[in-house]
């Protein structure tokens, strides 16, 4: 048995929407979209406790959850403060699930969002939204810092990003959607250095894929400048002894410890496939061109000392044996 959302507690454009049913006993979803601030406070806490206490939940009772949120978050419009609490409440919802609903409630959010955005024109209310999407992220890297960066639990995290969202490329909205990702993930990944060396191109896979399918070019070029571009910055700048602090630091350690031939490779791919923008992809090429030839050269002079070292123990080998046979001789004539 499921709870009903009446039309007469919801907004003028709620009561287009189809009903939505929550838990049967606590109303939760009148009072997400009650006038009254009260009402919709005790119902964020009972969100958080419901969803705490579930192990098994269809997606389809998180997606109906997720609209009553979005009901609750724009009835504090007029308060940005209120606005803002919410938006930090929301997201920490993400956090304190297992691992298993919390993949399932992210997935959730990201289809809701995208019908969501298709409702709104004003770009002021759309932008609370952007920004809940961003604080998602963050949750999202900081859920897997705290599981160890399981690879298997990245991938599935990574792949909810790259089918619901990045793949996703028809439309206005999704176009803002998948630029927004682009524009703050690397800023975010920053806050949660340093990672694994082999977390990284994990991470990064689905930028890739999504450049390499030959989508949406504005959402490229915002991949190319906000994440791969940097991304290489970092790493000469690592190769160099200049990284700008310890998070550049850090990051550019991992960049410096990706396969050439993958990074090389994924670039040049990039560059056949990308012709209007080309001048970007120009300056991507260039900037992996010169991250790979310090490389190369480091790679040289560690060879060389390595070398030289061993000539060197050659040669203090050869002398202990001299010095041996000196001695042995010595005490023959003695």
């Amino acid at each position: 048995m499921a709870f009903c959302l009446h039309p007469e507690a919801m907004t003028d454009r709620a009561e287009q929407e189809d009903e939505i049913y929550l838990h049967p006993k606590l109303k939760l979803a009148n009072n997400l979209a009650s006038p009254d601030r009260n009402k919709r406070e005790r119902a964020m806490s009972l969100v958080c406790l419901w969803l705490t206490s579930q192990r098994e939940v269809k997606e389809e009772e998180l997606f109906k959850i997720w609209k009553g949120l979005f009901y609750c978050l724009r009835r504090a419009e007029k308060v940005p403060s209120q606005q803002e609490d919410l938006v930090c409440r929301m997201s920490n919802l993400i956090e304190k699930l297992d691992s298993d609903l919390s993949l399932m409630f992210f997935k959730a959010f990201l289809t809701a969002t995208v019908k969501e955005l298709e409702t709104i024109e004003d770009e002021c209310s759309s932008g609370t939204f952007y920004v809940l999407l961003s604080h998602n992220v963050s949750r999202v890297l900081s859920i897997l810092k705290i599981n160890g960066w399981n690879l298997t639990m990245i991938q599935s995290f990574m792949d909810a990003i790259l089918e619901r969202s990045l793949l996703v490329q028809d439309g206005l909205v999704m176009e803002k959607i998948n630029k927004q990702i682009a524009d703050v993930f690397l800023g975010l990944l920053k806050e949660f250095l340093p990672i694994p060396i082999e977390v990284l191109p994990v991470l990064l896979d689905p930028f890739w894929i999504a450049m390499e399918k030959g989508g949406n070019k504005s959402v490229s070029e915002k991949i190319i400048t906000r994440i791969f571009i940097p991304i290489c910055e970092s790493g000469i700048r690592r190769m160099e002894d200049r990284s700008i602090d310890s998070e550049d630091g850090y990051l550019g350690d991992c960049v410096v410890s990706l396969p050439l031939l993958l990074l090389s490779s994924r670039v040049e791919k990039i560059a056949a496939i990308s012709e209007s923008h080309s001048l970007i992809v120009k300056e991507l090429q260039e900037k992996a061109m010169h991250l790979e030839n310090l490389m190369n050269l480091k790679k040289v002079e560690v060879k060389s000392n390595q070398s030289n070292s061993t000539d060197t123990a050659c040669i203090l080998e050869d002398c202990v044996k001299s010095n041996q046979s000196n001695s042995t001789d010595t005490a023959g004539i003695l």
